[in-house]
């Protein structure tokens, strides 16, 4: 697997567009053209995860300080259950081992229509070097559970310190 940053002029740019629209739904997506601007701002950063030279699965995240915060990962749908989410994962927590790192799974709600998606995808969190702690918090008007990395708990504030980053102009 290569892993490589993923600039605002880059060829795969429009595969990568593909991937996040196809991956998330609307109520959870930034505007795409936002993302492209904090990252040009240095605020934020597009990752592309390669097999054979193949756009499998991106990812993007802003760092403070020593938090490490992934706003969006997803495989391409033709490529999953491959092991490449595992591998993704294992490449991050590696490449940023003293970073707390958090990450957003919807709440497990057995009223949802996609109640056994969440189960699954929170549980392969938790199978890949993420634990919980009872995080909870609301962003884009949806209730989310907050996950870190295992051994390095981040709560709520550490969130808003990395949000507050994000999102302020003046930095």
């Amino acid at each position: 697997m290569d892993i490589q940053a993923i600039t605002t002029d880059s060829d795969e740019l429009a595969h990568l567009k593909a991937i996040y629209l196809d991956s998330f739904p609307p109520e959870e997506r930034l505007d795409f053209e936002q993302l492209l601007a904090k990252q040009q701002a240095g605020k934020g950063r597009f990752l592309g995860f390669y097999k054979e030279e193949a756009l499998v699965g991106m990812m993007y995240y802003a760092e403070y300080e020593e938090i490490l915060y992934i706003f969006y990962f997803a495989i391409d749908s033709n490529h999953q259950s491959k092991g490449y989410g595992k591998q993704m994962l294992a490449y991050m927590l590696e490449r940023f081992s003293k970073h707390k790192i958090i990450l957003l799974v919807e709440e497990i709600d057995e009223k949802a229509d996609n109640y056994a998606q969440r189960v699954r995808r929170k549980n392969f969190y938790l199978r890949n070097g993420f634990a919980e702690n009872a995080q909870y918090v609301v962003a884009l008007g949806n209730d989310f559970e907050m996950l870190h990395r295992q051994g390095r708990p981040a709560y709520v504030s550490d969130y808003e310190k990395v949000q507050t980053y994000y999102y302020r102009d003046d930095q």
